[in-house]
């Protein structure tokens, strides 16, 4: 009779301990969550501001190259219709190039925190292992 009062308690600490392992890690889950979200903000949010600020001096320096450009061809319109043709094969070219210059630059750095946050999480779960 005490081995099974001794059985039945060692079965509700395992129960007891098999909970707790599931919210710690349901919580650990969350944290990398945070960890990958606050992470691709941030870069978004710097990306923002460095292309408001970029777009900024490119908008002067367009005027600028306008104005440089009509005074050569002897037409202020002209110059500046030439360099909208610029900024349209430039859009051109872009768009063409989307793949290779937006869409996998943008897939490799999301991959790259996902893959990195997964390796840290296999590398601190092998931790205690290799100490024993």
């Amino acid at each position: 009779m005490f081995s099974n009062d001794k059985n039945i308690e060692i079965i509700a600490s395992l129960g007891n301990e098999i909970k707790r392992y599931i919210q710690l890690r349901e919580k650990q889950i969350k944290l990398d969550a945070t960890l990958i979200l606050s992470q691709l903000l941030a870069a978004i949010a710097l990306a923002a501001v460095i292309i408001i600020l970029l777009g900024a001096v490119l908008l002067v320096l367009t005027f600028a190259l306008s104005s440089l450009v009509g005074s050569w061809v002897g037409s202020e319109a002209l110059g500046y219709a030439l360099i909208a043709l610029a900024y349209a094969l430039l859009a051109a070219l872009i768009y063409f190039k989307r793949n290779a210059w937006i869409k996998e630059p943008i897939v490799r750095f999301v991959s790259a925190l996902l893959v990195k946050n997964d390796e840290n999480e296999t590398n601190e779960a092998n931790e205690p292992n290799q100490k024993l």
